[in-house]
């Protein structure tokens, strides 16, 4: 457990302490979290550069992206994994593997797709969507919205001898920012990230 908010969350707790007695009858629901820790063994390799690569788009210009829901630029990046156990862990399910998109800062709420984060001037109504590779030209990308299982990600069952290969693709898409159909991209960098785990199952 990482402790460096610790002393946050105590002081937050003896805060609320006062009004503990009438706010335990002021609850609406409950959340339940569920979650499976498995001891599989895979390397990552992306692109031959690590588990942490850098995807460059090509530079594309703002008329290949005119209006909502335009794409342009796809660029495939590949998960080389190796040293994956066959035989499925407890837990893990049936052997076969998947990336599962962590809906972290930079996944938009509403689109599901990336938020441009260029430092400075942006390509305004431009966000980054991930893709498989064998997905049409026509998708946007997957809903980084959506949990584990459901984001819409290739299943690939673990290979038996040689790397076990997920195969995905960044791109630009035009996600708006006004009610207008025909507002395109604006020139201007894009940059953004995103995390990942590999979802066994």
């Amino acid at each position: 457990m990482k402790t460096i908010n610790k002393g946050i969350i105590t002081a937050a707790i003896l805060g609320a302490s006062a009004f503990a007695a009438s706010a335990a009858q002021a609850s609406d629901g409950t959340v339940t979290i569920n979650g499976q820790v498995v001891a599989q063994t895979c390397v990552i390799d992306i692109n031959g550069q690590g588990a942490n690569p850098t995807v460059t788009l090509p530079t594309v210009q703002t008329s290949a992206l005119p209006s909502v829901g335009k794409v342009a630029g796809r660029t495939g990046f590949t998960m080389s994994l190796s040293g994956c156990a066959t035989t499925a862990p407890t837990g893990a399910g049936s052997g076969n593997v998947r990336a599962f998109f962590e809906q972290g800062p930079n996944v938009d709420p509403t689109t599901g797709f990336l938020i441009n984060r260029a430092p400075t001037t942006l390509a305004a109504n431009v966000q980054v969507g991930i893709v498989n590779a064998s997905d049409a030209v026509s998708v946007q990308g997957l809903n980084l919205n959506a949990p584990a299982a459901t984001q819409g990600e290739t299943n690939v069952a673990i290979a038996a001898t040689g790397p076990t290969l997920l195969n995905y693709a960044a791109q630009y898409v035009v996600a708006g920012g006004t009610s207008s159909a025909t507002i395109g991209a604006s020139a201007g960098g894009v940059s953004t990230s995103v995390t990942y785990a590999l979802h066994f199952n």
